[in-house]
């Protein structure tokens, strides 16, 4: 966890897919978070009191489908959630 900006959100990471595999700018980042990185599961939603979802970014053309559509369904369901992109 890490307070964001001074702001005093505790900030949690999901990761979709495997962190050796992020490349580009998501690999700057990825790089220079101090954070920890859990993968992404409904699990990562406990205790959470609001969910930013940047999973894909802008200009997704397809459906969401698997572990994603799950999450973000259960966040939306919860109440949880800030759709970006």
């Amino acid at each position: 966890e890490l307070l964001h900006g001074g702001a005093g959100w505790p900030v949690c990471i999901g990761l979709l897919g495997a962190l050796d595999s992020v490349a580009g700018a998501a690999r700057q980042h990825a790089d220079r978070w101090r954070g920890s990185v859990e993968s992404l599961t409904t699990a990562v939603l406990d205790g959470a009191e609001l969910v930013v979802d940047a999973i894909f970014g802008a200009g997704l053309d397809r459906a969401l489908t698997g572990v994603a559509v799950e999450v973000l369904a259960s966040a939306a369901r919860r109440g949880l959630l800030l759709p970006c992109g």
